[in-house]
């Protein structure tokens, strides 16, 4: 099954990247901030788009097995769908840069280091902030991606039931490295999201269980973001909002991943290339919008105000779009043929049954 049969799912990365994008600009931007202090106790909710974010990626990871023929195809396929479009924003970002400010605030090394995706643990400036998360989705893919190796395709199900067992553990102990290593902290929405997608693909006592399972990742998921959101309180003066809205934000991604699975064609009204560029061009958005956008809004706010906000939005959605309709589209075409014409020719280590 793909993303296009769900165009809910697509909607819901759409609606994901805005919450962030809202919550950077309203929230993160001191000049919005300060004007529109409504606003920002409202949008400074936005920051758990990225938890959708990563409920959703856990839902698709098992959509990719499905179409994958080995480890090196998974490999390949994610790494294909990633990189195209990151290794594009930082090249548009820091030539934005240069052209509002007429500086360029990263050495070779912090640029060379960002294209790992791990540009903050290896103690590199991050072109985009928003790059953390990219290290936490790639460790993602690499303890999938082993998983297989391990134990094939069966046997991917019991070490992920694993890994979420090891972040309860985790979360009454503390294991410190191992828990970022592992990213423990972000086990319990990768989980949920691979469980209710094994859901809808079993029935009676089975899909009870992966049911279960998905609720069950529920309190363990609001126990570290309470973690989080201590710490952030902590951290900023300006973090308007309290611990039982987080809570009840996280419960209500959760409604919605339900729903998006139960009722895949919920969204089917809506014409298909709408819910195409919500879904490919969310990523996008997510990648370019963060530096470049507070630097046009710290520029527009003392001549537009918050007009100046919507303009900018409206400007990286069109710049997202344009992004996504004529390179990462095309580019994404001809890497899956290259990964076709790949599995022709390549000994890769095989998927066990």
């Amino acid at each position: 099954m793909s993303s296009s049969r769900l165009p809910a799912l697509d909607i819901a990365r759409g609606m994901a990247a805005l919450a962030v994008v809202l919550f950077h600009y309203t929230c993160l931007n001191e000049t919005a901030r300060e004007d529109l202090p409504g606003l920002a106790r409202f949008t400074v909710y936005g920051y758990l788009g990225v938890h959708l974010f990563f409920l959703i990626s856990g839902y698709v990871i098992f959509m990719t097995l499905e179409r994958t023929k080995n480890s090196i195809d998974f490999l390949f396929a994610r790494a294909s769908r990633l990189y195209p479009s990151f290794l594009l924003s930082i090249a548009l970002t820091i030539l934005c840069i240069y052209l509002l400010t007429d500086n360029i605030p990263f050495s070779m090394r912090d640029i060379a280091l960002n294209m790992t995706m791990f540009p903050d643990i290896l103690g590199a400036k991050m072109v985009n902030p928003a790059y953390w998360t990219l290290g936490i989705e790639v460790v993602f893919y690499g303890i999938i991606f082993l998983a297989i190796i391990i134990a094939g395709k069966k046997g991917i199900t019991p070490i992920v039931l694993g890994w979420f067992a090891l972040s309860v553990f985790n979360s009454f102990v503390g294991l410190g490295i191992a828990e970022k290593l592992l990213i423990l902290k972000w086990a319990p929405l990768f989980t949920g999201g691979a469980a209710l997608y094994l859901a809808t693909r079993e029935t009676h006592w089975r899909r009870t269980a992966y049911l279960a399972l998905f609720l069950i990742t529920l309190p363990v998921a609001a126990h570290y973001t309470l973690l989080a959101f201590i710490e952030q309180k902590s951290r900023f003066s300006f973090w308007q909002s309290d611990d039982i809205t987080v809570v009840f934000v996280l419960a209500a991604l959760y409604v919605v991943m339900g729903l998006i699975a139960f009722r895949p064609s919920g969204m089917s009204w809506m014409p298909s290339k709408f819910v195409e560029l919500c879904g490919g061009g969310s990523y996008i958005i997510y990648l370019i919008h963060e530096r470049v956008g507070n630097i046009l809004i710290t520029k527009l706010y003392p001549s537009f105000g918050a007009t100046s906000i919507v303009l900018v939005i409206a400007t990286m959605v069109v710049a997202s779009s344009f992004i996504y309709m004529y390179f990462d589209k095309p580019a994404q075409k001809k890497l899956r043929a290259f990964r076709q014409q790949l599995l022709t020719t390549s000994r890769a280590i095989p998927v066990k049954a």
